[in-house]
């Protein structure tokens, strides 16, 4: 069995935050889960650090060291950047070709990309210190990372999402923008095993319609979801027409503001038969304590639904989206199918309760024409 330690939003500031001297608390929570476990993975889901920069950083390094000697030294640890990860220091050049890219996204380059990384530079200097070698790169860039891990007979990928590679200081709803078109013929190529997707930003932080986007494409190749950023944790299975996903939302570890607050979960995974348990901790009483009741819960049909998904080439998918005329709009030019279409509010009703009312109804009108 597999277990992942999922931790999001450190906020590490310095050496005396609370949270550096807490690996023994999240140790003993967690040790019985552990004694189940043949592999450990500890997935950060973003804001390792507070602003930044270097000295953060070297603090983290400690943590996560101090936890890993703890939890075992086999420990593997992936992680995706978050909006804390970012040094805004001398960002005035960034924020201009940010709008440019808000403004028409198709003037996305990859000179573009690099100026927007250069403040999570300090971010990827520290992932490579505490990256694994035994795990296989298939693909890496500034924006997406996707790794694989064998467990015996077993392939884990993991797709690493840099959501906040255009985070700002003040962050707004609608202002996160991800181009996932650019990544999905990298992203759906492995189909053989269990897919694991981990970003910063909740997709409610992109504009609704680059939301849409995101989401189909990311819920289509993916069996588990982890995400964190809002600090609030939860677990729930989304089912829809084309795709089947469990998402694990973060809480966070360490609060930035106010009185202590720290959470995490372990995910509990059961490659043979198919099966995952979360279990939610929540710092109470000097304690890390299960908030939750954890069981297991099969994820066999998300698999298999996965596996089995039709997939449309991009170029009939692009005929199934033209109108087949030119029509435009003074924020989009050349309007696709998928811009004007409205899905059609349907209920579903029981024929034999709309007999029935039909009836009633006509029994009502007989009776007033008698009496008139």
């Amino acid at each position: 069995m597999v277990g992942i330690l999922h931790l999001s939003d450190l906020h590490i500031t310095s050496e005396n935050d609370e949270i550096m001297y807490m690996y023994d608390d999240i140790y003993n929570s967690i040790k019985e889960e552990l004694s189940k476990i043949t592999n450990l993975i500890i997935v950060i889901s973003g804001d390792i650090a507070y602003k930044g920069d270097s000295s953060e950083y070297n603090n983290a390094y400690s943590f996560i060291e101090e936890l890993k000697v703890k939890t075992g030294n086999n420990s593997i640890v992936l992680m995706v950047p978050g909006n804390h990860d970012c040094d805004f220091t001398n960002s005035n050049l960034r924020d201009q070709i940010i709008s440019i890219i808000l403004e028409d996204k198709n003037k996305i380059s990859t000179e573009f990309i690099d100026i927007c990384c250069n403040v999570q530079k300090e971010f990827f200097e520290f992932n490579e210190r505490i990256e694994n070698e035994d795990t296989e790169t298939l693909f890496d860039d500034k924006l997406l990372k996707i790794k694989k891990i064998n467990i015996d007979s077993e392939k884990l990928y993991f797709v690493l999402i840099n959501t906040a590679w255009i985070s700002m200081i003040n962050e707004k709803p609608g202002a996160i923008y991800f181009p996932i078109d650019k990544y999905i013929e990298k992203i759906k190529k492995y189909k053989d095993g269990t897919i694991f997707t981990v970003f910063h930003h909740p997709s409610k932080w992109q504009h609704p319609d680059d939301s849409n986007n995101f989401d189909r494409a990311v819920e289509f190749n993916s069996d588990f979801i982890l995400t964190g950023h809002e600090h609030f944790s939860d677990n729930y299975e989304k089912r829809g027409i084309n795709s089947n996903v469990v998402y694990f939302r973060a809480h966070a570890l360490q609060k930035e503001e106010g009185m202590f607050k720290s959470g995490f979960s372990f995910i509990t995974i059961d490659l043979n038969e198919k099966e995952y348990m979360y279990s939610e901790y929540d710092y109470i009483n000097s304690k890390y304590r299960i908030v939750n009741n954890p069981e297991w819960i099969s994820y066999q049909s998300i698999v298999k639904n996965r596996k089995n998904n039709f997939i449309i080439k991009d170029e009939f998918n692009q005929f199934l989206n033209e109108i087949g005329m030119n029509l435009n709009n003074p924020k989009k030019d050349n309007l696709k199918l998928e811009d004007i279409f409205i899905y059609p509010d349907m209920e579903k009703r029981e024929y034999k309760k709309i007999r029935w009312i039909l009836l009633l109804q006509l029994l009502v009108v007989r009776n007033i024409l008698q009496i008139l």
